[in-house]
């Protein structure tokens, strides 16, 4: 099984706003995705397939509250890119840098999930 990052949004904003702020984090234009039935945008950047969409049908479950989500930043290694073993750190990195970021610039709550079973990490907006 692939493992992966997320970092759930709550926010009101759109989702153009989050794409825009993410491309600023990033330094890299996320491109849409046409050959799906939602709104996706996605890039590749060193080594992470990172990916942007609604979060929709998510059900709650023990801690992971994500229904109250609206926006989903998906962060996945890609094979091959470089050494495996540093696959876990490099990406549980990446999501909790990003997800602190957005928190920052969109004063809004994020949560950094690992495979949608276990919280990693929340971040709230700042007062």
């Amino acid at each position: 099984m692939s493992e992966s990052n997320s970092v759930f949004i709550k926010t009101n904003v759109s989702i153009s706003e989050v794409k825009i702020c993410l491309e600023k984090i990033i330094n890299c234009q996320l491109e849409k995705v046409n050959d799906v039935d939602w709104e996706l945008y996605s890039t590749c950047l060193f080594g992470l397939d990172i990916a942007l969409f609604e979060a929709t049908d998510f059900e709650d479950d023990r801690e992971l509250n994500l229904s109250q989500f609206n926006y989903l930043v998906s962060i996945e290694y890609l094979r091959g890119t470089f050494d495996i073993e540093y696959e876990f750190d490099w990406r549980r990195m990446a999501s909790i840098v990003l997800g602190n970021i957005i928190s920052k610039k969109l004063s809004c709550e994020c949560l950094i999930v690992h495979n949608m079973e276990s919280v990693v990490e929340r971040f709230l907006p700042e007062n």
